[in-house]
């Protein structure tokens, strides 16, 4: 398993054995040999002690140091009280708070989310999809989006482009517009973006509105995956409709070009209390995914579903062993990756 030493860079990350008190599933816990995983931009954060105070992340991560989130493997053993499962189950899921980069991780059902990983779908494939397809589908709004309008900022990550095809193909939204890169404008055409604006072409977030006549005070929904401010203070009043909602996944940054920063107590009262002014408004919302919002096994169940029809397909840009995931984490932070970044732990 892979252990983390302390707070700071991707060297911090480092592998360990793994104690044989992590392998015994207690009453209500099932053992999971798991197969993939993923990384999240979530996990770097966590391991720089970013986007909320220290004291908080060491509390969250427990005393286990092991990150991690998305999991696909089968069922190794099952504790006498875990109901519903069977030993050889192929299964999907998240331990919210980590423990998935390793071998194998206990995963209580009534705690994490879990569901069985659809007939046909690799591994791999159902490994990278289910905290970024959970993200992409409460920021959505989980309802049918028909005749509506999307606007997708950050739309060719791992939460973007899941986001892109959940408006699009099975939620059937009239409009999808993805912001991302010049060189993924083809990306999310792919992905189902009806239009696909490039951000490093644009001056300023407000140039969004020239695109087309009938855009400005047209859309439903701007979800925002980047956390540029400029999207919610200058963008959204002119482009969402009287009845519209911005929906924030991304923690906007207190400073210019500081999305996700490094905060102590008094930073994130501040942050917290930026947050609670607008989503007053009743045209915010944010999506705290740690917060427990994510942990929605009928949500999962569903995106499972999406797979297993092939409305939803991820992509993982890059893929990694284990003992690579230093790199992984370079390369998530470094934001170069399409899709998602995907991890192996065994053959």
């Amino acid at each position: 398993m892979i252990v983390l030493k302390g707070f700071g860079g991707p060297e911090q990350l480092a592998c360990a054995p793994m104690p044989g008190e992590y392998l015994s599933p207690g009453s209500s816990q099932m053992l999971v040999r798991i197969v993939a995983s993923s990384v999240n931009p979530i996990e770097w954060k966590m391991r720089e002690g970013m986007g909320a105070p220290r004291w908080l992340w060491r509390w969250r991560i427990g005393r286990q140091r092991v990150l991690g989130i998305d999991f696909a493997g089968t069922v190794a053993a099952l504790g006498e009280n875990c109901r519903g499962w069977r030993n050889g189950d192929a299964v999907m899921g998240i331990r919210p708070y980590g423990g998935t980069y390793a071998d194998f991780a206990l995963v209580d059902p009534a705690r994490a989310v879990v569901v069985h990983r659809p007939l046909g779908i690799s591994a791999s494939s159902a490994g990278v999809v289910p905290w970024a397809g959970l993200t992409a589908f409460k920021a959505l709004g989980r309802r049918s989006l028909a005749g509506r309008r999307v606007l997708i900022v950050g739309a060719s990550g791992g939460v973007g482009h899941l986001a892109v095809q959940i408006a699009r193909h099975c939620l059937n939204a009239a409009l999808v517009v993805g912001i991302a890169g010049a060189r993924n404008s083809g990306f999310l055409r792919a992905c189902g973006a009806h239009v696909a604006i490039a951000h490093d072409r644009l001056a300023d977030p407000i140039d969004i509105l020239t695109y087309a006549r009938d855009w400005p005070g047209s859309f439903d929904l701007i979800v925002d995956l980047v956390g540029r401010d400029a999207y919610w203070t200058s963008l959204a009043p002119r482009l969402l409709r009287p009845d519209g909602l911005f929906v924030a996944v991304a923690v906007p940054a207190l400073h210019p070009a500081r999305a996700g920063e490094d905060l102590g107590t008094l930073a994130a009262l501040k942050l917290l209390a930026r947050l609670s002014v607008r989503r007053w408004s009743g045209r915010y919302r944010f999506v705290g995914g740690l917060m427990g919002e994510l942990c929605d096994r009928r949500a999962l169940q569903r995106i499972a579903d999406w797979m297993a029809d092939g409305r939803l397909v991820p992509h993982i840009g890059r893929s990694y062993p284990l003992e690579q995931v230093a790199a992984a984490h370079r390369a998530c932070e470094a934001g170069v990756v399409t899709g998602k970044i995907g991890l192996s732990m065994q053959a």
